[in-house]
């Protein structure tokens, strides 16, 4: 679920501007600008219900189609496996937590049982804050689409009915007409104004998995985790017939997935569930997954496809110190609509750590090199950035910094240059960004910006290990080592994004984000 971060856009008279994102979600409006009115949570008003009712609480997977604010506009999310508590209450209600998918009311919204049937009766407040000063309180109503103009439309109250129910089929909770986006249950104010949320073709469907618990008596030790030019470490215990594994996921560090030894190869099944995703409320999977190469038209690079399989197969060495796999893991929320993937791996590859393991970590390798150009005042340096050491053993990435040379002398990296640092320092994190894009990590290619005349530039990957440091070769601008300088394709389409990320047609004067060609430039317009 989607946090309100303190702030909602309040949308008077708000318009549709939403792709389809699925078969149910089927229509797309324009909206004109509209500003963004922020709401401060203030202390629950009358009748919204924030502490949880005594009873029983009944987990589901919730799915569905919703609306959501971003910026002045609206947007559609068709949605599969969020984590959903409804309460049995001791009083013969049931209360269901966060009625809205995309947003946390943390309130609930009571329903009854009649007929056989979940019945919410409208407007019920779930929301509680302050626009302009001005207390308001939102509430859930059954709202119908309505056109307002030629090409427009929105939301608006049900002058007529005031309940949604869900009927359970087959074992499910399902929305009653919300098949199509007619119908949703729609947050609005006292005046039953809608705000940009609501949801639509709801169900939730009971849920009961559990997360591996590995037998007691098992001793794990600390394995290499590799896939592509990524990696970490893991926990791995191998009995006769098994093999278990905790730390694939940095989503989830401490689910553990086991796989089925058969002769030298080891089978890790599909579906083994690990948690509850914390950003969206997901409930997650481990999947095989089948891996090809293809080329990407909108990044105009070639990037690994994942294909969700029965199963993730390795190939174990005779010594039993390797795992090692062609294909592809993924994590995963499934649902019987919708396949979202959390994280994936390539063609991956575990190794037993020796105890005599050496620390130096592999040489960077430089992709791209422009100086500093004194029209443009930068120049920027883009390189490699490998996760092993020099045998190929993955490394602890939280203890992997890079440093750069200028002119064979170290270079310090100062907050009056780089205002995205909190201070001064020679060594820049694996995988750090700022917000000023002077630093930029895209799993192993790191880029930053250089803003001062230098005649060579070097970098070079340090492993930190308490007061122990191992450092990498360092590879310069004025030898070899620049083994893939690949020029930006002058005939692929241009686009520019301001500091903030965001998509600028039209860049007039200031710094801005140049995308050609596969490869990110800062510019600077004057």
């Amino acid at each position: 679920m989607k946090h309100f971060h303190l702030s909602l856009i309040a949308l008077s008279g708000i318009m549709l501007s939403a792709q389809a994102q699925a078969d149910q979600i089927d229509r797309i409006h324009k909206t004109p600008a509209v500003p963004s009115m922020p709401i401060q949570r203030i202390q629950a008003a009358a009748g919204i219900i924030t502490e949880a009712p005594e009873g029983t609480t009944l987990q589901y997977a919730r799915g569905g189609g919703a609306y959501y604010a971003v910026m002045g506009s609206v947007q559609t999310a068709a949605y599969e496996g969020v984590a959903t508590e409804i309460i049995e209450g001791t009083d013969g209600h049931y209360y269901l937590y966060n009625p809205l998918s995309q947003a946390d009311t943390d309130s609930y919204l009571r329903l009854e049982m009649e007929d056989g049937k979940l019945v919410a009766h409208l407007p019920q407040a779930v929301l509680a804050g302050k626009v302009n000063n001005e207390t308001v309180t939102l509430s859930l109503y059954r709202m119908n689409y309505t056109m307002t103009g030629e090409d427009e439309a929105t939301y608006v109250v049900d002058p007529e009915k005031d309940t949604i129910s869900w009927t359970l089929t087959d074992g499910v909770w399902q929305m009653e007409g919300g098949e199509q986006n007619d119908m949703i249950l729609g947050l609005g104010d006292d005046e039953g104004k809608w705000y940009g949320y609501g949801e639509f073709n709801t169900s939730f469907t009971p849920f009961s998995d559990t997360a591996l618990t590995p037998p007691a008596d098992l001793e794990p030790q600390e394995w290499s985790f590799t896939y592509g030019e990524t990696g970490s470490r893991v926990s791995l215990a191998m009995t006769d017939s098994e093999v278990f594994i905790k730390g694939i996921s940095t989503v989830f560090p401490e689910a553990w997935i086991s796989g089925t030894i058969n002769g030298d190869k080891v089978t890790f099944p599909s579906g083994q569930y690990l948690g509850i995703e914390q950003g969206q409320y997901h409930y997650c999977y481990f999947h095989g997954a089948d891996v090809e190469t293809v080329y990407d038209e909108n990044l105009w690079r070639d990037v690994d496809k994942f294909t969700p399989n029965d199963a993730a197969v390795f190939t174990l060495s005779d010594d039993r110190q390797t795992l090692k796999s062609d294909q592809g893991m993924m994590i995963t929320t499934l649902g019987k609509r919708i396949v979202l993937t959390v994280e994936a791996f390539a063609r991956p590859e575990f190794k037993a750590i020796p105890a005599d393991m050496s620390y130096t970590p592999a040489d960077p390798a430089i992709t791209t090199y422009e100086p500093y150009d004194e029209d443009y005042e930068m120049g920027d340096l883009e390189f490699t950035f490998p996760v092993t050491n020099t045998d190929g053993l993955g490394l602890d990435t939280s203890k992997l910094f890079y440093r750069v040379y200028f002119d064979s002398n170290p270079y310090t990296f100062t907050t009056d240059l780089y205002g995205g640092l909190e201070e001064d320092t020679t060594l820049i994190p694996y995988g750090f960004n700022d917000d000023y894009f002077d630093f930029v990590a895209m799993g192993a290619t790191h880029t930053f910006f250089i803003y001062e005349e230098v005649g060579v530039v070097g970098v070079q990957t340090v492993y930190i290990d308490g007061d122990k440091e191992y450092a990498s070769r360092i590879i310069s601008t004025d030898n070899s080592s620049i083994t893939e300088v690949e020029a930006a394709d002058e005939t692929a389409p241009v686009q520019f994004f301001d500091l903030s990320g965001r998509r600028v047609q039209n860049p007039t004067s200031g710094l801005y984000i140049k995308l050609q060609g596969g490869k990110a430039t800062k510019i600077s317009i004057r």
